[in-house]
């Protein structure tokens, strides 16, 4: 266990979030552990972005950053401010996201409690357009608070990672080489695995962050992409023939996922793309992703919409019997 008192700094990339950018910056000055230091990097915003979030901090702390740069994508973004910042722990959090007060009080504290872990992790609450708030399911026992034995075990269902929600140490990330600087769509998921194959995760599971999926224009630059995953591991075969069987699982259901919603938005040619490069990694079980292009949208988007209908339901219970003194470690 660490006796010294952990210091965070929290990354934001920017980008055309002026609906947002306030809310997420109070939510990090609602803490009831500020963090050290908060960056803000603008990825060459053309709103007015830049100018609430200087109005908001100017009015509240003194040790904050913002520096913008032309846009190169959100992995430029965060790796910048991770080469900025000057805490040993960094956090993400992006602009359209928000921290529940807790958040790193909580986190701090679990990484005290674990300090061999490679990244640090919580639940999450969804706020959807359509369904309103759910939490995901999760492959992880009610109430976790530890190391998990095997990340991609843990992720089948989703993954227990996201980019609004994980801290790890400044030194692990920079050593990782951070965010794939080349990737369009998938760039956090690939660094997810890229550390669980390096070390232990830890989990801690409370709900510690709100992500907001609704309509956002700055979204549409991703259309047509490949996550950089699939393209990483089709180019690199020998590699992907290396990763454990989980690790197989966790990256068969990224192509899967990717596949639908390709299909699902009607973009059938995104959707073929994706499908081709899934089926060099997987060429027996891309065959079954075929009949995914036979279903019709409005089905597939049906049983979306209730399935997170049925996960709506189960937040309140989730919040009720996620007890968040549990210290269970495995």
């Amino acid at each position: 266990m660490l006796n010294h008192s952990i210091t965070l700094s929290v990354i934001i990339p920017l980008y055309n979030k002026s609906g947002t950018i306030e809310s997420c910056i109070r939510s990090v000055l609602a803490q009831t552990k500020t963090p050290d230091e908060i960056i803000i990097v603008d990825d060459g915003s053309t709103d007015n972005s830049v100018d609430i979030a200087k109005s908001v901090l100017k009015s509240h702390v003194s040790h904050y950053k913002i520096v913008s740069q032309s846009n190169m994508g959100v992995s430029s973004a965060r790796n910048r401010g991770a080469m900025l910042a000057t805490s040993e722990y960094l956090a993400f959090l992006d602009a359209d996201d928000e921290w529940l007060p807790i958040f790193c009080e909580k986190m701090c504290d679990l990484i005290k409690s674990f300090p061999d872990g490679v990244l640090f992790s919580c639940r999450h609450k969804i706020q959807d357009y359509e369904t309103g708030a759910y939490t995901a399911a999760l492959n992880i026992t009610s109430g976790f608070r530890g190391y998990i034995k095997d990340f991609f075990d843990a992720s089948k269902k989703d993954s227990i990672v996201n980019s609004s929600k994980c801290i790890v140490g400044r030194q692990t990330f920079l050593s990782s080489g951070g965010f794939p600087i080349n990737a369009s769509a998938g760039e956090d998921l690939f660094l997810w695995i890229d550390l669980a194959l390096r070390g232990p995760i830890v989990f801690h599971d409370f709900i510690g962050c709100v992500v907001n999926r609704f309509p956002d224009a700055s979204r549409h630059g991703r259309r047509g992409s490949i996550p950089y995953p699939l393209t990483y591991y089709s180019q690199n075969k020998v590699e992907a023939e290396r990763l454990p069987a989980s690790a197989k699982n966790f990256l068969w259901r990224i192509a899967r996922n990717n596949v639908i919603i390709s299909l699902m938005r009607g973009d059938q040619l995104e959707a073929k793309l994706r499908l081709e490069t899934a089926r060099q990694i997987f060429p027996i079980r891309s065959m079954l992703l075929v009949i995914a292009f036979h279903i019709p949208i409005n089905l597939m988007i049906a049983v979306r919409i209730l399935r997170r209908r049925i996960f709506s339901q189960r937040y309140f219970s989730v919040l009720k019997n996620c007890p968040e003194d549990t210290h269970k470690n495995s």
